[in-house]
């Protein structure tokens, strides 16, 4: 898979959810973090060196899995019930969405000059 595919199953899931997505972190899509909605979330591109190809001292591919997290942000003050409904539903489709990235187990791979 090449990241634009990773990139475009990210934007596409997200937004499934309710969520829009922009780059982040090594060029790879990431939900984006809207305070009404609660839920914060971290896309990380991690290199896998034993599946990555070197051949003479240069990386000839590169193989990058993608680790998704989320996390709930703080909501403070005294929010009404209906506030509180909104935001909790922020929250389960923020997970489900985590929990979909995560179980696509999603990675690329680029490959260099040989």
């Amino acid at each position: 898979m090449t990241k634009q595919e990773v990139n475009a199953i990210i934007d596409g899931t997200a937004a499934l959810y309710g969520f829009k997505a922009e780059p982040a972190i090594g060029g790879i899509m990431q939900p984006v973090y809207e305070p009404e909605n609660y839920i914060g979330f971290t896309v990380l591109p991690r290199m896998n060196f034993d599946e990555s190809e070197v051949k003479d001292g240069k990386v000839v591919s590169a193989v990058t899995e993608i680790e998704v997290k989320a996390s709930i942000r703080g909501m403070g003050g005294d929010p009404a019930p209906d506030d509180l409904l909104k935001a909790a539903d922020a929250i389960k489709r923020g997970a489900e969405l985590a929990k979909e990235l995560q179980g696509m187990k999603l990675r690329y791979t680029e490959h260099y000059d040989r």
